[in-house]
Parts: C-alpha cells; sequence; structure tokens
C-alpha cells in the first residue's frame, strides 16, 4: 500500500514506466556530499593540477567563483 504525507491510505491503482527511488535521506536529514581529488598533490612552483570535484547530487550554480583558495595561497 501507499501513503500520502499525511498518512492516509491510496486509493485507485496506477502504473509507470521506468522509475527509481531515492533511498537516501532527504537535504534536510543530510546535505549533499562533496568528494575533491587532485592530480598532483606534490607542486613545485611553476607547475599547475586538476582539482575535480565530484557532488554525490545534481548541484546548480556552483562556479569557480565559489572555491576559496585565499587562506591556502593558492591561485
Amino acid at each position: 500500500g501507499v501513503q500520502d504525507a499525511q498518512g492516509n491510505a491510496g486509493t485507485g491503482t496506477g502504473s509507470s514506466g521506468n522509475f527509481s527511488i531515492d533511498t537516501r535521506p532527504t537535504v534536510v536529514d543530510r546535505p549533499p556530499e562533496v568528494t575533491v581529488t587532485i592530480s598532483d598533490e606534490r607542486l613545485t612552483a611553476g607547475e599547475t593540477a586538476t582539482v575535480t570535484f565530484t557532488f554525490s547530487e545534481r548541484v546548480t550554480g556552483f562556479t569557480k567563483d565559489d572555491i576559496d583558495l585565499t587562506l591556502a595561497n593558492g591561485t
């Protein structure tokens, strides 16, 4: 059976094509997670590395301007 948000039992029938169910807690319970990796952890002056941000769910509005490197003296 199914219930609505107030706990009322659902009625009728329904059908659907493919679908997925997100079993993770809601954003209220657990915010998105991010994994940060760097292609070279031992840089010397003049070298560069790629930093990759991998989020646990879709994120919108994230740009390079959101990254603060001032504390690490990075550019």
